[in-house]
């Protein structure tokens, strides 16, 4: 709450808030936030040096973060790592966490154009270890598939595994077929 305090509000013309702030809200149940570092570049232009031109970032450390980072997934919890936000991008770099009982080993959650209407893409490069049904049915939750699309019989399938996914995906609604993933 201490962070919201400074961050201004945008809204929409409906009155709805809207931009990270609104993201941070509807997605970051609890935690902690520390280290804060605010940073400010700008070029004679208005563009800056951080993350696609911004003229400012933010650096911090989060530690006991329990967040929907995707809404159609379970939520992220007892996670800790740092990142980095700007008017262009969020970056989370996880050191570890757990999601629906499974561990999470060192991961990355990118959001990229957040100026930009429509073209907006959440990178991520997510480590899992734990039971195989459960990593399965992670996979196959909306908009990814994995499972479904692959055709494989994970209600046949038992053990435990490590999991490495890189998935791209179009936050824009219309364009969620355009979801690319590789996992080993």
């Amino acid at each position: 709450d201490d962070v919201l305090t400074y961050w201004p509000i945008k809204r929409r013309e409906d009155g709805t808030e809207r931009g990270g702030r609104a993201w941070l809200v509807r997605h970051m149940l609890d935690g902690d936030l520390y280290d804060i570092v605010f940073q400010v570049d700008i070029n004679p232009d208005g563009s800056g040096e951080f993350g696609g031109g911004a003229p400012w970032q933010v650096g911090f450390a989060y530690k006991g973060l329990d967040t929907y980072a995707m809404q159609t997934l379970p939520p992220l919890y007892e996670v800790s790592g740092r990142g980095t936000a700007s008017l262009k991008t969020l970056q989370l770099n996880l050191s570890h966490g757990k999601i629906d009982g499974l561990d999470i080993g060192p991961s990355m959650l990118k959001l990229t154009k957040l100026d930009q209407a429509g073209q907006q893409m959440a990178y991520l490069d997510l480590r899992l270890e734990g039971g195989v049904p459960k990593i399965l049915e992670i996979l196959d939750r909306q908009p990814l598939h994995v499972t479904s699309k692959a055709k494989v019989p994970a209600d046949r399938l038992r053990g435990h595994a490590k999991l490495r996914a890189k998935v791209e995906i179009p936050l824009d609604k219309s364009r969620a077929h355009e979801v690319l993933y590789q996992a080993s």
